[in-house]
């Protein structure tokens, strides 16, 4: 099972906050400028994302970042 949410951010409002979810969270990039994710996985290590549309640029329009360990495939 995954969640997905669609949020927006903004000038006044660019960032979240770290928080615990107790499911994996697909993140869909639909417009505007890049956003930078930072994921801890299951182990503690810190994984970086940069959702965008600039392939060239090593952005990537979505995520699917493993954090409860459970997804499988």
């Amino acid at each position: 099972m995954l969640t997905s949410i669609y949020y927006l951010l903004t000038d006044d409002r660019p960032i979240d906050h770290f928080h615990i979810n107790k499911s994996d969270i697909m993140h869909y990039f639909h417009a505007g400028s890049p956003v930078l994710y930072l994921v801890l996985d299951p182990n503690g290590t810190l994984q970086k994302f940069k959702l965008g549309m600039d392939l060239a640029k090593g952005e990537t329009p979505q995520i699917l970042p493993v954090v409860t360990g459970k997804l499988r495939s």
